[in-house]
């Protein structure tokens, strides 16, 4: 049976986010225009991987305010750092909350032998345990001289 444990992740940790938290976070995404784009431009280049932006491009848009090929700055976001690579701005605030599921080991199987030892065993813990209780001693119409005599009795004379 699996055991499910919150995961509440820092917010200064680094690391890469995780890519339900990328998609939560609904950083904007543009398409690059058809007309009036000009591929001359320092923005025509993705600065990831180097290609020039082509027109029906998908560029998703950081918090920083730099844009790069949308499958470019998600990688990077998910895989290496949740960091602007150009100005390396942070955005680990952005990491949520998520479940981990962890399966339990199973149980060990009890060898058949060994099964029957621990019978044997609680059945010899069980008489013993019997006859300490049901002792003629434990009544109260004995005195505590008795009592004592009847056990160095029962040690001297076992049945």
């Amino acid at each position: 049976m699996p055991e499910y444990y919150l995961c509440v992740p820092s917010k200064t940790d680094r690391g890469p986010l995780r890519c339900a938290d990328l998609w939560l976070a609904g950083l904007p995404r543009t398409t690059v225009p058809q007309h009036g784009f000009n591929p001359e431009s320092e923005e025509s280049t993705c600065s990831l991987c180097f290609a020039t932006l082509e027109p029906g491009s998908m560029l998703r848009h950081l918090p920083c305010q730099h844009s790069f090929h949308q499958p470019c700055i998600d990688e990077w976001l998910c895989e290496h750092d949740a960091s602007c690579p150009l100005c390396r701005r942070t955005f680990y605030h952005l990491r949520r909350p998520y479940i981990i599921e962890r399966q339990l080991p199973s149980r060990p199987q009890i060898q058949p032998d060994m099964d029957a030892d621990v019978r044997e065993a609680r059945q010899t813990f069980m008489k013993w345990w019997k006859e300490f209780f049901t002792l003629s001693w434990v009544h109260h119409e004995r005195t505590f001289p008795e009592r004592k005599h009847h056990l160095r009795h029962q040690a001297q004379h076992p049945d």
